[in-house]
């Protein structure tokens, strides 16, 4: 296989697409992140830009808190809570609308 591989390319495309960073490609594909680095320039692949969701300040006060408590950045925080609540289900849970 050659870095110029389209099964490669495909894997950093796919990676990129779900916000990996260039050091988790270059783990996954067995190459330099430097390389990563120039294949996302030279095939131009990036992140996607990030969907924002409009919160207030007084919301995102206990989860900047929290997140700082932690030492996690907050869009990484959110992100691990909605993941959870999605990948166990926990909609009803939190909700406790018996739907």
């Amino acid at each position: 296989m050659t870095i110029h591989d389209p099964h490669i390319i495909g894997v950093i495309r796919r990676m990129k697409s779900e916000r990996a960073t260039e050091f988790e490609i270059a783990m996954a594909v067995g190459l330099p992140q430097k390389t990563v680095n120039w294949l996302c320039y030279k095939n131009k692949i990036t992140k996607p830009e990030a969907r924002r969701i409009p919160f207030s300040g007084a919301l995102l006060k206990p989860f900047r808190e929290e997140a700082a408590l932690r030492g996690v950045p907050l869009d990484e925080f959110v992100r691990n809570i909605l993941q959870t609540i999605a990948t166990d289900n926990l909609f009803t849970a939190i909700l406790d609308d018996g739907k």
